[in-house]
């Protein structure tokens, strides 16, 4: 019995030991660790006609024996579930076209042409919290390979998403198609701060409906400190937009359909930021996690950006600080033989001393992206430097007063909003941005 409702869907197997059901066995649970490779696969029918199948069943279920003890009940949650296409939907457009010839029927548009590869997705949020205000209840845009459509369901508050190709684009297959797919909803999120998680995706491909994807319609995860809150979408003063979202979602996706190292750890660090700052998660838990994401980002934009050269050419003590580490290191290689491990000790720490601290590889990308760092980044460093010390290492926390407090949410939102920032100036964009959600403060980069 398969159980779909708005919050899980579950699969309930029935396993008899009559004669007439002997050998019917499950695959044996287990519990602990398990990965991919672990998982069952299930196929079943809905309302006898409908195939579905499901191939991430976890060894894990929920066990009730009836009575009189010769039936076993198991209780599985599963997550997603593809409705296999049937009928009509199975065809391609050149199979339809056929289909009507051979029938004598009038094939209308289903010919070969130019778009018979054209891809196309479809998908629904959960009261997705986009901003349409100043659009209507719909907002039309592009990407690079995809015109897009987002309407926003006045009855329901649900998003529904129209991704359609553009007549130039070649598909190279089912998994680049997913992952355009994938980009585009990254970038959603960024910008509204949302998980962009669909509980239900439609993939189309030359006109055949490849994939009908449904999962339980979960409520998203999401952050406060989105770069884009609606009130930055309309300037009551002058009458005008401040920023324009089809052009940042077009500059984002274009960014994580890269595929590159830095693309797919940029998009997993924004998911642990909406994880950190969504509601009922503790401000210590947000703050100290926004604090070493930061970090993060940062290290991974100076290394992939490749910014050590740019940081050696604006200055010169890097190259030194290498030279005078590397002689250090060869003095104290020569006093290790009458060492009693003092020296050994002090060789190590300065051996594993870096060339580039937080601080420089920050400093980099800042003059990299055309930013200021006095009385401006440099600020946002050192609210970010003294927020992580006492957060991470500092144990007083039930001493704290309510000033300490305050300037904790203060700091959670401005490293916050420079996360923002750093990002944005990656994928490109230049505008306006709120870069403290907690002091309602707006800035142009």
């Amino acid at each position: 019995m398969l159980w779909i409702s708005r919050k899980r869907i579950e699969a309930e197997v029935t396993i008899s030991k009559h004669e007439t059901n002997k050998g019917e066995k499950l695959p044996e649970a287990r519990t602990g660790i398990y990965t991919k490779k672990d998982r069952w696969t299930l196929a079943g029918l809905i309302e006898d006609t409908l195939q579905f199948k499901c191939e991430h069943i976890g060894p894990i279920a929920n066990t009730q024996w009836l009575w009189p003890g010769n039936i076993t009940r198991y209780t599985f949650k599963i997550h997603p579930i593809d409705l296999i296409p049937t009928g009509w939907d199975a065809f391609s457009r050149k199979e339809r076209k056929e289909f009507l010839e051979q029938n004598q029927m009038p094939t209308t548009d289903w010919g070969v042409d130019k778009t018979q590869d054209n891809v196309s997705f479809y998908a629904t949020l959960l009261e997705y919290p986009l901003n349409t205000s100043s659009w209507g209840n719909e907002i039309k845009g592009e990407t690079e390979n995809f015109d897009f459509v987002l309407t926003k369901s006045q009855d329901t508050s649900d998003l529904h998403i129209s991704l359609e190709s553009k007549n130039e684009y070649t598909s190279q297959g089912e998994e680049k198609d997913w992952k355009k797919f994938h980009a585009f909803m990254n970038a959603l999120a960024f910008v509204n701060g949302t998980n962009a998680w669909p509980y239900r995706i439609q993939y189309w491909r030359a006109g055949q409906k490849l994939i009908d994807r449904v999962t339980a319609a979960s409520r998203l995860a999401k952050t406060i400190h989105a770069p884009f809150p609606e009130t930055l979408a309309f300037n009551a003063r002058t009458g005008s937009i401040t920023w324009n979202f089809q052009d940042t979602i077009k500059l984002a996706t274009k960014f994580f359909e890269a595929e590159s190292a830095l693309s797919d750890e940029v998009a997993y660090l924004l998911f642990l930021f909406r994880q950190a700052g969504s509601k009922g998660v503790h401000r210590d838990i947000t703050t100290i996690t926004l604090c070493v994401l930061f970090e993060n980002i940062v290290r991974h934009i100076f290394k992939e950006l490749k910014l050590d050269e740019k940081a050696r050419k604006e200055n010169l003590v890097f190259d030194s600080f290498e030279q005078a580490k590397k002689l250090f290191v060869e003095q104290m290689n020569r006093q290790l033989f009458t060492d009693d491990g003092g020296y050994k000790r002090v060789r190590d720490i300065v051996k594993s001393a870096e060339v580039f601290n937080a601080k420089h590889m920050l400093q980099t990308i800042v003059s990299h992206f055309g930013l200021q760092w006095k009385d401006d980044m440099e600020i946002v460093f050192k609210t970010w430097q003294n927020a992580r010390h006492p957060g991470v290492h500092h144990s007083g926390y039930a001493t704290r007063t309510e000033d300490d407090l305050k300037e904790i949410s203060l700091a959670e939102s401005r490293i916050a909003g420079a996360v923002n920032i750093l990002l944005l100036k990656l994928f490109g964009y230049s505008g306006y941005i709120r870069h403290s959600a907690f002091e309602d403060g707006y800035r142009q980069i």
